[in-house]
């Protein structure tokens, strides 16, 4: 998995692959969790454009030549791990949306597919 900063871009790429750590699922690219790579920039008003495809997906460039998804809005992307001291049980719930658009359930669908993920923050949240 690469996730690259370049002014206000953030471009991830790498493997789809997902966990059931309660509701909704959790989403990793290559192992690494995408709202942990996401988290500085949660509530920031952006513009999210995205391509799945069966084959690895490096630059835009190459990811041209696929479909692409894109929306706008504020983004709304929060981890939260807990514990419970009665049954000693892990989880963690996380949720990623953009402008409303639920993007986890899409993600999960595309599980073990390659991703490219392009995140450019218009506004920095308050």
């Amino acid at each position: 998995m690469t996730h690259e900063v370049k002014d206000n871009v953030h471009l991830i790429h790498g493997l789809i692959d997902t966990q059931t750590c309660a509701d909704p699922i959790c989403v990793y690219v290559d192992k690494d969790s995408l709202l942990d790579m996401l988290e500085e920039v949660t509530h920031n008003v952006v513009t999210v454009r995205y391509w799945i495809s069966s084959n690895p997906l490096k630059t835009i460039e190459e990811a041209d030549m696929q479909t692409l998804e894109q929306v706008t809005g504020h983004l709304d992307a929060e981890i939260h791990h807990h514990y419970s001291d009665v049954t000693g049980y892990l989880w963690t719930d996380e949720h990623f949306k953009v402008g409303g658009h639920d993007l986890i359930p899409i993600f999960e669908e595309a599980e073990g597919k390659y991703l490219l993920l392009e995140v450019t923050v218009h506004e920095k949240a308050d």
